[in-house]
């Protein structure tokens, strides 16, 4: 720094005399040391002007490094910012929390709200969003604001005069002490579920609503989702229906259905087919069909099962009908023409009377042939009376009265075994029948119950009044009940065919001829029988009118 110049000064000073010379060349040394000192501190000076600079530069390198980071930072934020699918929107507090300003709007929340960033920034969150309080978001703003803690605001509707829509919002607190609230619009979502409920309802709607047993079942035939009508034929509620398996309500509890239509689509993944009769007498048509998955995958099998007992009896009732119509008209036939042929054969007796009045051993012969002739007269009456023929005498009579009073002969007929009781109406509407006819259907009925009896038993006989509506008319019912071996269905369907007996000889047209004389009185005959569970034949009357 000004070493040079110092110590020339001294040699100078040196000159000047020898006499100082000691003195001087001490103070040479002095100088000299002081200069070396000077110099090392100098030294050291410059080494920690270069270690300063040296860090300086460092320090400079890192801020420069810092500074550019924190510009990709800032363009990483505004980058996600501005391409997020979500809106977000900055506010920042005012008047200690009571408003909130907006700082910064993202181009999705433009987007989702329909507005523009310039033209809201700076403005009050109340002044661009009405309804906000009653959104319930703004106390959520206040409560993030005041206590640092982030939020979530739930699917909620937003409506204004501008705008309405489903949003979710998250809100937090930035260090600045601004608060992000960040949305997504769930509108299009909301409809979708709506629609799908909607869509769903009407599904389910339509299922409660048919009448027809529907359920859904897994592989091992646990049911997984039952119908109304399904639960109902089961006596229980679609709830309890679930996990129970399909086969417990219909033939066996303990093992799937002979031919069970819904393993069969596991096996072959088509719609199967099968006619299931269950324990309880009822039969089932039942239809199984696969139910796929978006991945083709099997999910289950949809059981449709729709109950034919009735359908399937009305159906044998019709085909019993036509069959016993094809009969009536084949018996019709018949005793036109057996009838002809009897005509001839009785005025030929009486013409033989006459041409041999004096001869015992004709008459005797010509007697014999007489009876006969009046059993086939009886039984063309009876083919006539099956085969729909005229009421011949009729009248006006109480049933009532009328089996009161035909009881009297018909149970000499019946052993004493068997216990005959009546439990007839009074008062009851009068009937318009044929006396004779209504005696030939009330004996035959009666005689079938006694025969059914074996050994001893009971007859019940009874009568009632059953009054009508509309089109439908007043009835009287006859009915009469036996505790005796009953009948198998296939015997019930065929007991009104001409000459049908379980016995080894039958009694030829006695049921046959019910079934006639009933159905010209404008009336019908049920039975009702089970294998040793007895037999309950009802016959019903059409009431006569008032005068």
């Amino acid at each position: 720094m000004g070493t040079k110049p110092v110590c020339e000064a001294s040699e100078q000073t040196v000159n000047v005399s020898e006499k100082e010379l000691p003195d001087r060349r001490l103070s040479e040394e002095s100088l000299k040391k002081y200069c070396d000192e000077l110099k090392q501190q100098l030294e050291k000076q410059t080494a920690e002007t270069e270690r300063l600079n040296e860090k300086l530069k460092q320090k400079a390198e890192e801020y420069k490094d810092a500074e550019a980071a924190l510009r990709e930072n800032e363009a990483r934020y505004r980058g996600i910012f501005e391409n997020t699918k979500n809106g977000v929107a900055v506010y920042k507090a005012v008047n200690d929390g009571e408003d909130f300003i907006f700082t910064d709007f993202n181009r999705a929340g433009e987007k989702i709200e329909n507005l523009k960033r310039e033209d809201i920034i700076g403005k009050s969150v109340l002044d661009v969003f009405p309804s906000v309080k009653d959104f319930g978001l703004f106390q959520i703003f206040q409560n993030v604001w005041r206590t640092g803690n982030p939020e979530y605001h739930p699917v909620t509707v937003y409506k204004d005069e501008r705008i309405q829509g489903w949003r979710e919002n998250f809100v937090y607190k930035l260090p600045s002490g601004e608060i992000v609230a960040v949305y997504a619009d769930r509108t299009e979502e909301k409809r979708a579920e709506e629609s799908l409920r909607k869509s769903e309802a009407q599904k389910k709607a339509i299922l409660e609503g048919i009448c027809i047993n529907i359920s859904f079942v897994d592989e091992k035939l646990s049911i997984l989702w039952a119908n109304r009508a399904a639960a109902a034929s089961a006596k229980k509620s679609p709830e309890e229906m679930i996990g129970h398996k399909c086969y417990e309500f219909r033939a066996d509890p303990k093992k799937p259905c002979d031919n069970c239509p819904a393993l069969k689509v596991f096996r072959t993944k088509a719609s199967e087919h099968a006619v299931i009769h269950t324990r309880d007498g009822r039969i089932w048509n039942v239809k199984a069909d696969p139910v796929f998955g978006d991945k083709g995958e099997l999910l289950g099998v949809l059981d449709i099962a729709e109950d034919i007992t009735e359908k399937t009896r009305l159906e044998a009732q019709i085909r019993q009908a036509q069959r016993m119509d094809a009969i009536a008209s084949l018996a019709g036939g018949i005793a036109h023409q057996f009838n002809n042929a009897l005509f001839g054969v009785i005025g030929n007796i009486d013409l033989l009377r006459i041409t041999l009045p004096d001869s015992p051993k004709a008459a005797k012969y010509l007697n014999a042939l007489n009876d006969c002739a009046q059993r086939m007269a009886d039984l063309t009456k009876q083919l006539t009376a099956y085969t729909h023929g005229g009421k011949y005498q009729v009248k006006s009579i109480s049933l009532s009265e009328f089996v009161e009073n035909a009881m009297r002969s018909v149970q000499q007929n019946i052993s004493s075994s068997i216990s005959v009781t009546a439990d007839l109406a009074k008062d009851i509407p009068h009937v318009n029948v044929d006396v004779h006819q209504m005696l030939m259907v009330f004996s035959a009925v009666v005689n079938n119950a006694a025969e059914a009896v074996e050994g001893s038993g009971s007859i019940r006989i009874s009568t009632r009044h059953y009054p009508g509506s509309g089109a439908s008319g007043a009835y009287i019912c006859l009915t009469v009940e036996d505790n005796g071996k009953g009948m198998d269905e296939e015997t019930r369907l065929r007991i009104f065919e001409p000459f049908f007996s379980t016995k080894f000889k039958g009694r030829g047209l006695g049921m046959a001829a019910v079934y006639g004389i009933v159905n010209n009185h404008d009336g019908w005959i049920s039975v009702d029988s089970q294998p040793g569970a007895g037999t309950v034949v009802r016959v019903y009357l059409p009431a006569a009118a008032e005068k």
